[in-house]
């Protein structure tokens, strides 16, 4: 699968695997001057710099991911409410979207897929 960034096709690669026993879910991003490694399950990201001996890893202790669902109900709730405009607008959402169906799109068809947001 490819996404475009800046006018530049990049290659991008997913694997999904929910039968894994012990779970392991990370995102992992290549890059020209640095690699950086998402621990979802351990709540962590791992920078790796070229020449250096280990990496920088940045922890999220104390993060409670009930809470972050509990939250975003809260504030739509909220917004309801009192007639606010919320954080991720539609705008946003349709946005979301448009990149989910253009990655369900390159993977099923294996082909570059422009993504206009």
């Amino acid at each position: 699968m490819h996404c475009t960034y800046s006018g530049r096709a990049l290659p991008v690669q997913l694997h999904q695997d929910y039968l894994q026993d012990p779970a392991h879910r990370q995102c992992e991003i290549i890059g020209d001057r640095a690699r950086l490694v998402a621990d979802f399950r351990n709540l962590k990201v791992s920078l790796y710099l070229p020449g250096a001996a280990l990496p920088t890893v940045f922890g999220f202790d104390g993060f409670d991911r009930n809470e972050m669902f509990l939250s975003e109900m809260r504030h739509f709730l909220n917004c309801v409410e009192t007639r606010q405009k919320p954080i991720v607008d539609l705008a946003e959402g349709i946005k979301s979207l448009k990149i989910a169906l253009a990655v369900k799109e390159s993977i099923a068809k294996d082909i570059l897929v422009d993504v206009n947001v």
